[in-house]
């Protein structure tokens, strides 16, 4: 879909030989980019992807709490209260759920 938007981005605006499937990820794409950066914060991207994780790939808290060596009630309470972990402790949150959505999501 990347390819899609730079071509987008410095070539033509006609996307036609897109199928309707591609041409609504590609709006999707465009729509994330433009509002979702910025009114999304890190820490709620970080809950979606614990959810994502979790619902797609059946990865339990538990499994993400032993990886980002948290506690896993701490996990769970950072889904309710972002601000109940420490900066250190979000940060390892972060780092093991974006890598493991990373590895998850290569094709």
């Amino acid at each position: 879909m990347i390819k899609y938007f730079w071509y987008y981005a410095d070539h033509d605006t006609n996307l036609s030989f897109l199928s309707t499937e591609k041409l609504l990820d590609f709006t999707d794409l465009i729509l994330f980019l433009s509002v979702g950066m910025k009114d999304v914060t890190p820490d709620e991207r970080v809950s979606s992807i614990i959810e994502h994780l979790n619902v797609t790939y059946n990865i339990s808290f538990e499994t993400l709490s032993i990886y980002a060596n948290i506690e896993e009630k701490e996990l769970k309470q950072f889904i309710d209260d972002y601000d109940s972990l420490s900066f250190e402790k979000r940060y390892r949150l972060a780092v093991v759920v974006l890598f493991m959505h990373f590895v998850l999501s290569i094709k």
